[in-house]
């Protein structure tokens, strides 16, 4: 299967492209709470309906079997989300939520079909809350845990699976996907120590064969068969520390999960018929984050040790496991009203290079590099944002654009709009066959 690097390529794009701080991509949020008391209960309530429409600028690549073939309408999506929240007696809450998408193009061979052909339903939050006088707190349920800073690189926040079935276009508030999972926070060593378990947490989500972004595109129509196999372990761990100071903060982190993103575990020929089984492999991480605020000046820095990292080599060979280094340094600045400007630069060293020979010794970089440059103005009393997002892979040679802007026509209604291209000139890049898939998007919320 000499198409098999390109077939697995999203792995590594998918994981970095999936973190994001508190403004990455922000896009206007109104939340208007009814609260109504009946018997001591609060409830409140907020959602949105949105309208969202892609076009393909680009003709897809024509060696790959693309459901779309050509510059056009790529997608029309319905998104409708809602989320309760009430209190169910003294310092015990709960939280419910659920999103809806409904897909109204669909493209087959070349053709556009307007048809209602995808539909899905998906819990959100759903967890309770509860705090104690002592400073104990503990959340279980459904629900998302953010860890880390990197904009540009999974470095400490391996917890939550994030939706990467259309990396860099996602908004912040459907990136990251809710886990089942138990967490307890108390009071310790003058900060807050977390203890997290999941179970059955999953992985990142991807896009179906006949999207622009489906990770196994070379592989359509080939007759091969690709399974998932269930990691050898259902839980997860982590701790966290972290404390607060005048002007800054930091944290420490231990983890033992599964990888979220997919690796190639093995590559088999049964009846005739080439397998492929992906699944999600055991890592375990250390690392650190710290921030700190001097002025109009935000530097913020991130460290981990990965054991045990699934890597690819490339060619027909499964996926190796290698030691990392994963590192972020970021500065921001917001001396200018209404402007703030993101600079970051992320690195992922390996001590020992993962090789194997064959007919050529194929070996993994020691060093792989990247760098984010974000810059964000607001107008208008805050209703006109207006953004620029530029973006180097850290494990792969691409680079990714963003411009988007948003007008909040009033306190239900926003528009927003957006244009995304990819660049990648290295055929042998796992990201190669994506290159084409530049898109405006363009949406109507309307919140509630």
């Amino acid at each position: 299967m000499p198409q098999l690097k390109n077939a697995v390529w999203a792995i590594g794009f998918l994981a970095c492209t999936a973190v994001a701080n508190e403004d990455f991509f922000d896009s206007v949020e109104v939340e208007l709470d009814n609260e109504t008391e009946q018997d001591s209960t609060i409830l409140s309530h907020r959602g949105y309906v949105q309208l969202i429409g892609k076009y393909g600028l680009q003709d897809p690549d024509p060696n790959f079997p693309f459901a779309r073939d050509r510059a056009a309408l790529d997608r029309v999506r319905t998104d409708a989300f809602i989320e309760l929240r009430g209190e169910a007696s003294d310092n015990v809450y709960w939280q419910l939520s659920a999103k809806a998408e409904l897909d109204w193009l669909q493209w087959q061979q070349g053709e556009r079909d307007w048809t209602l052909h995808r539909e899905d339903l998906r819990l959100k939050d759903a967890y309770l809350d509860a705090s104690f006088n002592n400073g104990l707190w503990l959340r279980a349920g459904n629900q998302v845990l953010a860890w880390g800073d990197s904009e540009g690189l999974t470095i400490t926040d391996v917890l939550s699976p994030v939706d990467s079935r259309e990396p860099g276009q996602a908004e912040l508030q459907d990136l990251r996907e809710q886990i089942p999972a138990i967490m307890v926070s108390l009071p310790s060593v003058g900060g807050k120590l977390s203890t997290v378990v999941t179970y059955q947490a999953g992985h990142n989500l991807y896009a179906d064969s006949d999207q622009a972004f489906y990770p196994y595109i070379a592989l359509v129509g080939s007759g091969v068969t690709l399974t998932e196999q269930a990691p050898e372990e259902e839980w997860e761990l982590a701790v966290r520390w972290e404390r607060q100071f005048n002007g800054g903060d930091v944290s420490l982190m231990a983890a033992e999960v599964n990888d979220n993103a997919f690796a190639v575990k093995d590559i088999q020929v049964v009846n005739a018929t080439p397998l492929v089984t992906l699944s999600q492999e055991r890592i375990r991480v250390a690392g650190a984050t710290m921030n700190r605020v001097f002025g109009d000046w935000l530097l913020r820095a991130e460290l981990a040790h990965y054991w045990d990292q699934p890597v690819e080599l490339g060619g027909t060979l499964p996926w190796v496991t290698q030691n990392q280094w994963r590192s972020m340094a970021g500065i921001e600045y917001a001396g200018i009203n209404d402007l703030t400007i993101t600079y970051e630069a992320s690195s992922i060293f390996a001590p020992e290079v993962a090789s194997v020979s064959l007919n050529d010794t194929i070996e993994t970089p020691q060093w792989q590099l990247g760098h984010v440059f974000r810059m964000r103005h607001t107008a208008l009393n805050e209703r006109f944002t207006h953004s620029l997002w530029l973006m180097a892979l850290t494990s792969d040679d691409t680079q990714l654009a963003r411009w988007d802007m948003s007008y909040q026509l009033s306190d239900k209604w926003t528009l927003a709009l957006a244009a995304i291209g990819y660049r990648n000139r290295n055929p042998a890049s796992m990201l190669y066959a994506f290159r084409t898939n530049d898109t405006l998007n363009a949406s109507v919320k309307l919140s509630f």
